[in-house]
């Protein structure tokens, strides 16, 4: 498993002056929710295009495998 958190990383080079590079997360269940554990304090995320559609995708499938018919 990948540690979570800074990886001190800049794959797509600083994007605000507050940039604390790449930060590896995790994406899972847990008692019916859908949790995103970041490995550390997060004020705020940047994601180019691909990757954030990759991570709503990744949301869409976690809460799918609690609730598959999705809200009433």
């Amino acid at each position: 498993m990948t540690k979570l958190g800074a990886t001190g990383e800049f794959p797509d080079g600083k994007i605000h002056q507050h940039d604390e590079g790449a930060i590896n997360l995790a994406i899972y269940t847990q008692d019916d929710n859908v949790i995103v554990n970041f490995g550390k304090p997060v004020v705020w995320v940047g994601f180019p295009p691909d990757t954030a559609r990759q991570m709503a995708a990744l949301l869409l499938e976690r809460a799918n495998e609690i609730d598959p018919q999705g809200p009433n």
